[in-house]
């Protein structure tokens, strides 16, 4: 075959060649990116699959100190003694030794007598606008399996003097968990608000139909 033929031909086939090997190097980095996607997208699922495991641990599970610590924060919230020493409101916190680490921390164990009863210890801090406290604690497990208070103990410094300790009472019911006083407290305020908003609105509207009126009436005095 004449060269002047094969020159076309080869320059076919370099072009077809280049736009294969672009196609190939594009097909793998799509198959690359979506790899990329998918996989980003397992982690994601995994670490919101254990968001709920660790909830449940800490709050429902065998030892369920959170579950307690707050439980026993409410009991603090509302105890007379702890009220007059430390003042309201009153916040709880695990760790005092750093800011990110009162949130995390909260200091626990779970032991076993020589009977072989379960008994759990928490230790955490408390503060008010009047002092600080230390609280501590210790619940058992009966034989049905449930949790029962053996003291709420509150140290508070007495600043030169003796420390003020305080045992809460734990034979009272437990009061309402703190979002649920929250609930309520933002629904008594909606409730008041919306009634104010009405009544404003309400007399907003008469006073413009009031004027209405009057311009309408000054129409057909002309």
């Amino acid at each position: 075959m004449d060269e002047w033929h094969l020159g076309p031909l080869l320059a076919y086939s370099a072009t077809r060649c280049s736009v294969n090997t672009q196609a190939l190097i594009y097909r793998v980095q799509s198959a690359a990116r979506t790899t990329g996607n998918l996989a980003v997208i397992c982690v994601g699922l995994a670490i919101l699959g254990g968001v709920p495991y660790f909830l449940f641990s800490d709050l429902l599970g065998s030892e369920g100190h959170i579950r307690w610590f707050s439980d026993a924060l409410q009991r603090i919230r509302h105890d007379p003694d702890v009220i007059k020493y430390v003042g309201t409101p009153i916040k709880g916190y695990g760790d005092p030794g750093s800011r990110m680490a009162r949130n995390r921390t909260i200091n626990h164990t779970l032991t076993r007598d020589a009977r072989g009863v379960e008994h759990l210890l928490i230790r955490f801090y408390i503060e008010g606008p009047k002092d600080t406290g230390t609280v501590k604690l210790e619940l058992s497990k009966d034989a049905r399996g449930a949790w029962h208070y053996n003291y709420i103990l509150v140290e508070v410094p007495g600043h030169g003097r003796s420390s003020w300790r305080i045992v809460v009472d734990t034979s009272r019911p437990a009061p309402p968990p703190a979002w649920r006083e929250t609930l309520a407290d933002t629904q008594a305020f909606i409730v008041t608000e919306g009634c104010r908003a009405w009544h404003v609105t309400k007399q907003c509207s008469l006073v413009a139909y009031d004027h209405a009126r009057d311009w309408i009436a000054s129409f057909r005095d002309r």
